[in-house]
């Protein structure tokens, strides 16, 4: 029988060196936000994507009781998903970096396989590439015809994106023109046109709106159904201002009142508070700890110096 015993011991001790190995693997998946595009809906569906995805970048302290991004996110944070599901099932999934959400490509299908779309200027390596969107054999990776910045998103579309019109229509309308779209390492005038329109489109309307609610509001207000707006010199200004707007609060912490820089817009804002009507997430920057004392409470802040 003490020899049975061992024996099936050492039978168990085996199957588990074989076996726990291939249950603990890792798997490296991140967070994801979803989105379906349906027509008719309130405000909610798309405050309620922006809120989930500003709770899932940001850092666990705050600058003048703004979120602010994580600068340093672990490899599992490392990078955030948006699914978006438009008409009829087509269903693109969107990449960003966390610690400042750039755009860096999306997620859609080709002839029944899965495709990733990545910024031709995206720093990621093929580790990271693969663990984005872990379905995607290496061979349907490719670039977009566009970098992350604005102005190579504009020089795909062929116009600047004061002429393109947002909204909840308009994106799942340039959302079918892309999905599945065939284009190649030398695409066409026409499909480079598609492609930075829907680039434009959608960072605009995910990226920009989690970093500012007036982006959010101007959606909310113009964007919804088959309503659609373009974005005006004001909405521009914002978006080429966050890293400003984010360190001329980070300079008034701790006390969280006069604003010590001046911004070239909104040029006529002088104090926090009067921020908080345009953004909802700041920019991180690096880390300086100091402590207030308000009645009677110590409270940290983080102040943030590029």
């Amino acid at each position: 029988m003490e020899v049975l015993h061992k024996v099936t011991t050492w039978i168990m001790i085996m199957l588990i060196s074989i076996i726990i190995p291939t249950l603990v693997t890792p798997t490296l998946g991140f967070d994801t936000v979803k989105w379906t595009l349906e027509f008719g809906q309130d405000s909610k569906h798309y405050t309620t994507m922006l809120t989930s995805l500003r709770a899932k970048v940001k850092a666990t302290t705050e600058v003048c009781r703004f979120p602010v991004t994580s600068k340093d996110p672990v490899k599992s944070k490392k990078f955030i998903l948006v699914e978006i599901v438009g008409s009829e099932d087509r269903t693109v999934t969107l990449a960003f970096q966390t610690s400042d959400i750039y755009f860096l490509g999306y997620r859609d299908k080709i002839n029944n396989e899965a495709r990733a779309n990545f910024v031709a200027d995206a720093k990621l390596t093929d580790e990271e590439k693969g663990a984005i969107f872990p379905d995607v054999a290496k061979k349907n990776q490719i670039n977009l015809p566009y970098g992350e910045s604005y102005k190579s998103m504009e020089d795909a579309a062929g116009r600047g994106r004061s002429s393109i019109d947002l909204g909840v229509q308009r994106l799942d309308d340039r959302l079918k023109k892309v999905y599945g779209l065939s284009y190649g390492a030398k695409p066409t005038k026409e499909d480079k046109k598609k492609l930075g329109e829907f680039g434009l489109t959608v960072v605009q309307m995910v990226a920009e709106a989690a970093r500012f609610s007036d982006i959010e509001n101007r959606v909310i207000n113009g964007g919804l159904d088959d309503e659609s707006f373009y974005p005006d010199s004001n909405m521009i200004a914002l978006e080429k201002e966050w890293g400003k707007i984010s360190q001329a609060i980070h300079n008034a912490s701790p006390s969280c009142k006069e604003l010590k820089d001046k911004l070239d817009f909104p040029s006529n804002v002088n104090t926090v508070d009067g921020l908080r009507s345009y953004i909802s997430l700041l920019k991180f920057m690096k880390v300086k700890t100091t402590t207030v004392v308000s009645d009677s409470n110590p409270i940290k802040y983080m102040a943030y110096v590029i």
